[in-house]
């Protein structure tokens, strides 16, 4: 974990295949975990704005951390190092509760996190 900016960019970088996303992204996650404990879940999925666009150009990487992570929202997305991924990404940081409040959605952002989300860390 570090202080870094909470979106990575890799301009004149190409988008890896699926596969070498996947594994460099679990990779990262595993990584990310033994930095901070906390962590409960690791996923990631193609953002929105990248809609009619090679897949995996952008990420959102969601992350679920325990309710005992006090941190308030705005400060949560800006702590992780996302220097390892490959591609541009941003960063949703949830607390359980909070995560668990918005799987109970049946649209919007928790319908597009439950039917999108690849995970790489934890169950989704």
């Amino acid at each position: 974990m570090s202080t870094n900016p909470s979106t990575s960019s890799s301009p004149g970088s190409e988008t890896p295949d699926p596969d070498t996303l996947h594994r460099e992204m679990e990779g990262w996650a595993e990584k990310t975990v033994e930095e901070e404990p906390r962590v409960r879940q690791i996923g990631y999925l193609q953002s929105d704005d990248q809609a009619g666009m090679d897949s995996g150009t952008h990420l959102d990487l969601v992350i679920v951390v325990s309710d005992e992570f006090d941190l308030p929202p705005a400060e949560r997305v800006g702590m992780w190092d996302l220097g390892a991924v490959p591609v541009p990404a941003q960063t949703l940081v949830y607390t359980e509760e909070e995560w668990g409040q918005l799987m109970e959605a049946e649209a919007g952002l928790g319908k597009r996190l439950k039917e999108g989300t690849t995970w790489v860390h934890g169950e989704g």
